[in-house]
C-alpha cells in the first residue's frame, strides 16, 4: 500500500514538474529530466501499477526507492534544470570543414558497406525479414560500424552548428534522409531515432525547448508509429501493422516481456556482478583478435530468460538493471549515475566551456545516457577523435 501512493505521488509530482519545465523553455531533449525524471515515470511506475499483480516484491522495491530517491535529487539540482542551454557556435575552418566532409563519407561508406556484406539491405529492399541477420551485422562486423555509428552523428551535429542557422525543414529532411540509409544498412529502428534526436539538439540550441505537448506528440505517439512501420519492413510485412500494442504500448511490452522476466529471474544470490558494464569495457577489441570476445548483454539477457538467441537483444531501464548487477545496494550505483548525467549537464550550461567538449556532451546526454552507454560511447569517441586527428593533423576536428 505504502509503495503504490508513492509511486502514485510521484506520478503527480512529475506531472507538475513538467508542466514546470516547459514554462521555463528548458524542455531538451537532452535534458536530465526526459531521460531520468521522465523515464522513470513512463517506463517504469505507470507499468508497474498496470502490472501489479505480476510484479515480483523486488521490482517494486527498486521502482519505489527510485522515485523517492528522484523527488530528492529533482530539488537539488532544480536550478540547472530550468537554465537555458547557451548557442554552440562551430567556426571550423576551411580544412577542418572539407576533412570533416571525407571523414563523414568514409564513415556512412563504412555503414552502407556492411550492410551490403551482410545481405541485411539486400533482404530489407526485396522484403524479407532480417530478424536473423541482425546478430550478424551487430556480432560480426560490429567494430567497423560502431565507430562510424558514434562519429557520423557527431560530425551531423557539428555540420547543423556551422552551416545551418535557421533552416528546420531541410535539417528534418536530411536527417530522415540519413537516419534511414542507416537502418537500410543496420536493420536497428534506432538509426533513425538517432538523427532525429541529433537534430532536435540542433533545434532545442538553437530555437527552443519543447512545449510539453510537442514532447509527448514526438516521443509517445509519432515515435510509435513509426517504429511500427520500420518493424514490418524489417518484417517483410507491409500490411496489418496498425495496433494500439504496435503505436501506443511500447513501455508496456518492454516491461512485461523484458524486465518482470528478468526480475524474476535474479535476486540477490545471483545478481550479475557488473557483468553488464563489462562488454562495453571490451568492444573495440576486434573479434578477429578475441574471437572468444562476449556478446553484449543484451544478448545475455534474452539467454537468461530463456528467449531465443536470434534477432536483437533485449534490455531493462536503468534502475532494474543496476539491480539486476548489484542486488539490493544498486541505488549506491544509482545515485553515482544521477549525479555524473547532473555534472556532465551542468558543464554543458557554462558558455565558456570548450566547444567541443559541450559538443561531446550533447551528444552522450543525447544519445547514450544509460551507465553502460556512457562508457561504450567514451571509448569509441576517443577511437573516432583519433581518426580525425589522423586525418587533420590536429585534435580540433569540428
Amino acid at each position: 500500500m505504502m509503495g503504490t501512493t508513492i509511486l502514485y505521488s510521484y506520478l503527480i509530482f512529475i506531472t507538475i514538474a513538467i508542466f514546470y519545465i516547459s514554462k521555463k523553455g528548458t524542455f531538451y531533449i537532452f535534458s536530465p529530466f526526459i531521460f531520468i525524471y521522465i523515464s522513470l515515470a513512463v517506463n517504469d511506475v505507470v507499468p508497474l501499477l498496470q502490472y501489479d499483480d505480476l510484479a515480483p516484491d523486488n521490482l517494486w522495491y527498486v521502482t519505489t526507492f527510485t522515485a523517492i530517491i528522484n523527488i530528492v535529487f529533482f530539488f537539488i539540482y532544480r536550478r540547472n534544470l530550468i537554465t537555458k542551454v547557451a548557442d554552440v557556435n562551430v567556426q571550423s575552418s576551411l580544412g577542418i570543414s572539407h576533412n570533416r566532409k571525407k571523414i563523414a563519407i568514409l564513415f556512412g561508406g563504412l555503414i552502407v558497406m556492411s550492410g551490403i556484406l551482410t545481405g541485411v539491405t539486400k533482404s530489407m529492399l526485396i522484403g524479407a525479414s532480417v530478424e536473423d541477420m541482425r546478430r550478424t551485422n551487430e556480432i560480426g562486423i560490429g567494430i567497423i560500424t560502431q565507430i562510424p555509428g558514434q562519429g557520423l552523428p557527431l560530425l551531423f551535429l557539428a555540420y547543423l552548428f556551422q552551416y545551418q542557422k535557421n533552416r528546420v525543414i531541410k535539417n528534418l529532411s536530411i536527417a530522415l534522409i540519413i537516419g534511414f540509409i542507416v537502418f537500410l544498412a543496420t536493420a536497428a529502428r534506432g538509426g533513425i531515432l538517432t538523427y532525429i534526436t541529433i537534430f532536435f539538439v540542433w533545434y532545442n540550441v538553437r530555437k527552443r525547448g519543447f512545449k510539453w505537448y510537442e514532447y509527448f506528440f514526438i516521443f509517445f505517439i509519432l515515435q510509435q508509429m513509426v517504429a511500427a512501420f520500420l518493424f514490418a519492413i524489417r518484417n517483410g510485412e507491409f500490411i496489418n501493422i496498425v495496433t494500439y500494442e504496435q503505436f501506443f504500448a511500447h513501455q508496456y511490452m518492454i516491461f512485461g516481456a523484458n524486465t518482470i522476466r528478468l526480475m524474476n529471474y535474479i535476486n540477490d544470490s545471483n545478481i550479475l556482478m557488473g557483468q553488464s558494464y563489462y562488454y562495453p569495457l571490451v568492444q573495440i577489441i576486434p573479434r578477429f583478435i578475441w574471437p572468444d570476445k562476449p556478446v553484449a548483454i543484451d544478448y545475455v539477457y534474452k539467454e537468461m530468460v530463456g528467449m531465443n538467441f536470434e534477432g536483437g537483444g533485449i534490455y531493462t531501464t536503468v534502475p532494474n538493471e543496476l539491480y539486476l548487477n548489484f542486488g539490493t545496494f544498486y541505488f549506491i550505483f544509482y545515485i553515482a549515475w544521477v549525479v555524473i548525467i547532473h555534472s556532465l549537464y551542468k558543464k554543458l550550461l557554462q558558455s565558456q566551456e570548450n566547444i567541443y567538449d559541450r559538443m561531446i556532451i550533447l551528444s552522450i546526454l543525447a544519445l547514450a545516457s544509460p551507465p553502460g552507454s556512457i562508457i561504450s560511447s567514451l571509448q569509441l569517441i576517443f577511437l573516432f577523435l583519433l581518426i580525425c586527428y589522423c586525418i587533420n593533423k590536429r585534435w580540433k576536428v569540428f
